[in-house]
This record gives C-alpha cells, structure tokens and sequence, in this order.
C-alpha cells in the first residue's frame, strides 16, 4: 500500500508550488474550485476501489472502504505539508499506512461505514441487525 500512497505524496511534493496556488485562488475563481474538487474526487475514488478490491481478492478485511481512502489520503498530504522527502515525513507516511492497514487496536476490529463495530455494546433495548421489527 505504501507504494500506491508514497508517489501521490512525492507529486503533492514536487509540485507543492502549483498545489499551493490552486488552493489559493479556488475560493475566488469557482472553476479552479471546481477542478481541485473533481480532481479530489477522483483520487478518493480510486484509493477507495483499489481497497474494495483487494477486500474483495481477501487481502484485506471488510472495511469502510471510502474512510480508509481519506485517511490514506490525509497521510499523503502530510509529507507536503511538513517538508516533503525528510526522514520523519518518510517514517510519518510508513507509520500512517501501517496503521490503516493493521490497526492499533488488539485483536479489535474497525466500526464499518454505518459506524457500527462489532464488539460495541448496543444500547439497551437497540434492535439486533437482520431482526425482524
């Protein structure tokens, strides 16, 4: 995964000086605003088919795919934002991916895209999923 993430950062990087103007005019020119969005869409929207895919080849386990997606995305930024190619952005970005991946939880598992995790309590009297009602 981190050899998807890595080259998304190195470009935020590389061409932080064009990244940093778009950001800057968006909010007065609605067009540029419009690109930047799009353009962030779309890169969600690939990260977030790459992991539905591998969920689907059984490398991954069944997870809100699209939050993964932002949160691989956040990490990404973040080597653009502390300085680029330095150590600790290039151990941040490693770590942050691991993270997504593993999760830091013991032996826990991530809430799904309702929110719901598995070994949360229910509030009492909160109707099971799949009962009928």
């Amino acid at each position: 995964m981190l050899d998807v993430v890595h080259p998304f950062a190195r470009a935020l990087y590389e061409h932080r000086l064009y990244v940093r103007l778009l950001v800057r005019e968006a909010p007065t020119h609605p067009h540029v605003a419009a690109r930047l969005a799009q353009a962030q869409q779309d890169g969600l929207g690939l990260r977030t088919e790459f992991l539905e895919a591998r969920v689907r080849a059984g490398d991954l386990r069944p997870h809100d795919a699209e939050s993964a997606g932002r949160l691989l995305t956040f990490a990404a930024m973040t080597p653009y934002r502390i300085g680029g190619d330095t150590e600790p952005a290039a151990r941040f970005l490693a770590a942050a991916v691991d993270i997504v991946l593993r999760g830091i939880a013991r032996g826990g598992s991530a809430p799904d895209k309702h929110g719901d995790s598995p070994e949360a309590p229910r509030p009492q009297g909160a109707p099971i999923e799949g009962e009928g009602s």
